[in-house]
């Protein structure tokens, strides 16, 4: 009878991607965690650098006033960007929102 030889199968690598990862590992790599880990850092330093009114009402609404203007027109600029329309007037506009 004609004998069959056998060959040992090569082991099947495993795929990189597929591996375990830690947890501090896979936040790490979240790009949105930078900038909350940023704007943690700065609360923190004002926290306990900066008098106590700025952490009061009307501390936060003096912050947050011009920042809701420039919100407003950072989303008008973004959406202009995404929809493929390229528009440098809105650099003229933000210093008179300021």
């Amino acid at each position: 009878m004609t004998e069959i030889s056998r060959i040992p199968a090569t082991p099947i690598k495993s795929d990189e991607r597929m591996k375990k990862v830690s947890v501090l590992t896979s936040l790490m790599r979240r790009p949105e965690l930078g900038a909350v880990a940023g704007l943690l850092m700065v609360v923190t330093f004002f926290f306990f650098t900066a008098d106590a009114s700025m952490f009061s009402l009307s501390g936060l609404m003096t912050i947050l006033a011009p920042a809701s203007q420039l919100g407003i027109l950072a989303i008008a600029a973004s959406m202009l960007m995404i929809g493929g329309e390229f528009d440098l007037s809105i650099g003229s506009m933000v210093p008179s929102q300021v």
